[in-house]
């Protein structure tokens, strides 16, 4: 695209100087408490892959949007500021993460032992594809969920790329179009490995070939629709309040659909799809209009506050139950270890972001930022 027809996708004029997102911090905290209460023993009742869905999603959306304000800004994409911005953001409360649980193994206060080739694995994030070749015998104890870090990392070594060579001779609404092709083929190999090969849920809910469509779905969003860079989008035209209810409402049916519904084929299958595409909508409504009384407790303080520290209380909430479980050998009330492991949890990851995030997010702009 030249920059004479980036004015059909106009910025708010606040956003050229800042950019922030109210909604998605509580986006984030409930998608970590579907997460997190999935992992404390409700997961028979609680969807909590539906909330590393959402994450991915949130990830898309947000990288897509921080890419695309760049390009309108500067007519250009600059990869190697993408990467040091990835660099900084993501990889020391990871390793340091990890560092805890290997501590953790070494000491004895996890009954689990790693192994060197697990250790590597996670370090070079090929976590999810450890777990479905090995399992997760060799990993750092409690720190399985480096799977889904692992695929954002794939992606994203590719992504932006990829929308750097498209962007400057396409339109938004073109790459986007490819992109939903992209989901479609994604949906496609996900039929073909599970009604084909009979590949099991272990390989589809965590391969980076099988989840990626939950990254491009936000992608979609940042660059076609986009609530937050265009005044006039597709779903503001839709008519009255009502009938944005009504898709409000049909998005969140859908979503509740592929819960309840338990066929194995259709899960491993349609039910990303039709997740990510019921998404778009209730993403953009509650960023657009997060006024509304149904998305008023995504800004609520508490919540906020989850949201901001919520990568580090995902990545070190099943160490803090396992912690927990330690600490209360002879009492093992669930809902007192559901409680002091998050307690935990969110100590250290108050730690995390007082003397690791924010530190580094200032030494990326006093070292990289012009």
């Amino acid at each position: 695209m030249s920059k004479k027809e980036a004015p059909n996708y106009k910025m708010e004029p606040k956003l050229r100087k800042t950019f922030y997102i109210p909604s998605l911090n509580g986006i984030r905290a409930l998608a970590f408490i579907l997460v997190y209460l999935s992992h404390v023993g409700l997961g028979h009742i609680i969807p909590g892959g539906f909330g590393v869905t959402v994450f991915f999603f949130l990830s898309g959306y947000l990288i897509t949007t921080l890419l695309r304000m760049e390009y309108e800004k500067t007519s250009s994409i600059s990869l190697k500021h993408f990467y040091l911005r990835r660099t900084y953001r993501i990889f020391p409360p990871m390793y340091i993460t990890l560092l805890v649980g290997v501590l953790f193994s070494i000491v004895g206060l996890s009954s689990k032992e790693f192994d060197t080739a697990g250790l590597i694995a996670q370090m070079l994030h090929f976590t999810n594809y450890y777990l479905i070749l090995v399992g997760s015998d060799g990993l750092v104890p409690s720190t399985s969920i480096y799977w889904s870090l692992a695929i954002e990392e794939h992606f994203y070594l590719v992504f932006p790329l990829a929308l750097l060579s498209l962007i400057k001779g396409k339109s938004y609404k073109t790459i986007a179009t490819a992109l939903t092709f992209l989901c479609v083929l994604v949906l496609v190999w996900r039929c073909i490995l599970v009604l084909g090969f009979d590949i099991s849920h272990n390989y589809t809910y965590h391969a980076s070939d099988t989840r990626l469509d939950s990254l491009i779905f936000g992608c979609i969003l940042g660059l076609w629709g986009n609530p937050m860079l265009e005044k006039n989008s597709f779903l503001d035209q839709q008519g009255s309040t009502l009938k944005m209810s009504v898709i409000i409402l049909t998005c969140c049916g859908a979503i509740l659909f592929c819960f309840l519904f338990r066929n194995e084929v259709f899960r491993e299958t349609f039910r990303y799809s039709i997740q990510g595409i019921a998404l778009l909508p209730l993403f953009y409504y509650a960023i657009k209009q997060s006024h509304w009384k149904i998305f008023s407790i995504l800004e609520y303080a508490p919540i906020k506050w989850i949201g901001i520290l919520s990568y580090t209380l995902y990545l070190s909430h099943l160490l803090a139950l396992s912690l927990a479980g330690s600490i209360l050998w002879d009492n093992p009330s669930p809902i007192l270890k559901a409680c002091i492991a998050f307690l935990i949890a969110l100590l250290f990851s108050v730690v995390m972001y007082k003397f690791v995030e924010k530190p580094f997010a200032r030494l990326r702009k006093r070292l990289h930022d012009s």
